[in-house]
């Protein structure tokens, strides 16, 4: 089981890996979606915030959605400031 809360942390877990690494762009998943059975929105809006908070230096972020049909809902979700 997961929680948004998990997921938040999982990203900023991430970036900062990626930093320590010297890593200037990094490849995720949409993080819960899958065994853990998250709803794809939540999960979104979660990685979108632990994104905008993160302190981590990482130029450049992709998070990958395997459904096409998610991938334009995913962009305008991300670029959101709700």
């Amino acid at each position: 089981m997961t929680s948004a809360n998990i997921i938040r942390t999982c990203v900023k877990n991430a970036l900062a890996c990626a930093e320590r690494k010297g890593c200037r762009s990094i490849a995720m998943p949409l993080f819960g979606t899958g065994h853990a059975r998250f709803k794809f929105e939540p999960a979104l809006l979660a990685m979108r915030e632990a994104l905008q908070s993160a302190s981590a230096r990482v130029e450049q972020v992709v998070i990958v959605v395997l459904d096409p049909a998610h991938a334009a809902e995913a962009e305008r979700l991300i670029a959101s400031r709700e």
